[in-house]
């Protein structure tokens, strides 16, 4: 299993992930690190996670990158981490978003995630 480029048994990840799921200024720089978390069996960015998939909130001003993208790319780098938390509290979050986004990239993220918790067998984290 691989975090980005590195192995995600490398524990020694954990610390860098923490400090950017708490002080990076971008959300989807604390969902990536969420996710990479998750993939280390540490569901701290559990709460980041479900808010950013119920309410994605676009932050960036940038004409280049429109309000509607940003929302779209939220919540699938949400949907990614909840899916590698593998926590059963997230499936009703993700099934109201896989079946009310018009969007194919969303509803496919959403029922990824669905699929990784549904394999977890349990709330906890498959390694």
């Amino acid at each position: 299993m691989r975090c980005g480029i590195f192995p995600c048994r490398d524990r020694q990840l954990g610390d860098a992930f923490r400090y950017k799921l708490e002080n990076a200024a971008h959300i989807e720089t604390r969902l990536a690190a969420a996710r990479g978390l998750g993939l280390l069996g540490d569901a701290a960015g559990l709460e980041t996670a479900l808010s950013s998939l119920r309410n994605p909130k676009p932050t960036s001003t940038d004409p280049a990158d429109p309000a509607p993208a940003q929302a779209l790319r939220i919540q699938q780098l949400a949907a990614g981490a909840l899916g590698a938390m593998r926590q059963s509290r997230a499936r009703a979050d993700l099934r109201r978003v896989m079946e009310g986004s018009s969007d194919p990239r969303v509803q496919v993220s959403a029922a990824k995630a669905i699929v990784e918790i549904s394999n977890a067998g349990t709330d906890g984290f498959v390694v």
